[in-house]
């Protein structure tokens, strides 16, 4: 979370947040897939598991509670313009990352160039 926040705090308008977003998810694509799939073997757990889904969703509650002080931040530094609510814009940013994360995975012969741009887009119309 420290890291994100360091790279949030330097974002001085919408497209250098939306590339940073762009470019956290790449880096997590290439560097720590294991990240990744752990995420999705616990939200499989979590399933299956009351305990273990309370302790995931506290830190899915937590972390998108994080991400959307950041963005209301950002909009009173003036740097954002949000037009939603920062929780569900938070969501919404998460949902997708978290969805292309496992589709690329699932398909990494893929070019998933124009996919990823398409949700670049989508993310922009929340983000101004």
């Amino acid at each position: 979370m420290a890291a994100l926040d360091e790279q949030l705090a330097v974002a001085s308008n919408a497209a250098d947040f939306i590339a940073m977003l762009g470019r956290t998810l790449q880096a997590m694509l290439r560097d720590d897939t294991e990240f990744l799939t752990l995420s999705f073997e616990v939200f499989t757990l979590s399933r299956r598991n009351p305990e273990i889904a309370v302790e995931f969703s506290e830190l899915v509650r937590r972390t998108r509670e994080h991400v959307a002080g950041v963005l209301a931040a950002k909009q009173a530094e003036g740097v954002l313009v949000l037009r939603a609510d920062p929780e569900a814009i938070a969501e919404i940013i998460f949902g997708l990352g978290d969805g292309l994360a496992l589709r690329i995975l699932a398909e990494p012969d893929r070019d998933h160039r124009a996919t990823v741009a398409a949700g670049t887009l989508a993310v922009a119309a929340l983000i101004g």
